[in-house]
């Protein structure tokens, strides 16, 4: 059997696919050049600093070399997890149409429609987790009044209406006219110099610690519809009217309820987008270029110093 000797120089259609594996090698080993002017990446998105000031600008009113570098890089981090919530809200099919985005922008001087369709996207991923978020159960509630029950006990609490003077003689003369029967909210309106003269002076619900020592006495000693005599404080003269009196006492569960469901469902929430923000930095790639910063970046997201 005789053996035909393969040539030393490759045939053309080894030279192609040689060339061609070359080129794919070297494509691959080329690393994407970073645009101009960015600072960060989420996904395929380059965040400029240009957005970074403006945002920082909307936001707070301020510029970046005003702030100290911990705020800066806060700032730059919520916008980043912003801009990353939004990606995933568009990888679940939530999407906002160019009329709302031009709208959200007109509402906001100042804003962009990149920023603002961010947001919009971010909201309707927590609309979204908020939908999920079971309500609590009777016995849940039961037990969240129980573990909160400080949170619940209020001290004693008094609705007063008061007039603020500045002279003793007007004051007493004014409390000679309710004595004999002028209603106390007309003489508050036309004497009192308190910003509540308008209201009648009624300041609303004080608790016992409100008040200095000297008035919460006077106060809390009053029966409902009972006017007090002239106090006097620091050069100015009180004359106060109690409305009603609220004992101390734990508020039941029923009063309580739809406070604790909101609470309860919001900490529910907060969880939920955390662990779906945690998720989202493990499957989109978040880099911050802080050479590329005038400020120490000291965020949670990862760096590369390379660029």
């Amino acid at each position: 059997m005789s053996f035909r000797r393969l040539s030393s120089s490759p045939s053309t259609p080894a030279l192609l696919v040689l060339a061609l594996i070359a080129a794919i090698g070297a494509t691959s080993c080329q690393k994407e050049e970073t645009p101009e002017g960015s600072i960060a990446r989420v996904g395929n998105r380059y965040i400029t600093y240009y957005e970074f000031e403006h945002y920082l600008a909307r936001m707070i009113g301020e510029d970046v070399g005003r702030i100290e570098p911990e705020a800066s890089s806060a700032m730059l981090d919520q916008m980043l997890e912003t801009a990353l919530l939004s990606q995933v809200a568009a990888s679940r099919g939530l999407a906002v149409n160019d009329e709302r985005v031009e709208a959200a922008v007109l509402d906001d001087p100042g804003s962009s429609k990149t920023e603002k369709r961010d947001e919009l996207l971010r909201e309707a991923l927590i609309d979204e987790l908020s939908a999920g978020v079971p309500h609590p159960s009777d016995e849940e509630i039961q037990q969240y009044h129980r573990d909160h029950i400080a949170e619940f006990t209020s001290g004693e609490r008094a609705h007063v209406r008061q007039i603020l003077l500045r002279d003793e003689e007007e004051a007493r003369r004014i409390r000679a006219e309710i004595a004999r029967g002028k209603p106390f909210e007309d003489a508050a309106r036309e004497h009192s110099i308190a910003h509540t003269a308008e209201r009648g002076g009624d300041i609303g619900t004080v608790s016992r610690g409100d008040l200095p020592r000297t008035l919460e006495s006077a106060v809390f000693d009053l029966s409902p519809g009972e006017v007090s005599q002239v106090i006097e404080t620091s050069g100015t003269f009180h004359i106060f009217k109690m409305i009603e009196k609220f004992p101390a006492g734990v508020l039941d569960v029923e009063k309580t309820r739809p406070l604790i469901v909101s609470r309860t469902r919001g900490e529910a929430l907060s969880r939920l987008l955390a662990e779906t923000t945690n998720d989202a930095k493990r499957s989109i790639r978040v880099v911050v270029y802080p050479n590329r910063l005038d400020f120490d970046y000291t965020g949670s997201f990862p760096v590369d110093r390379s660029e």
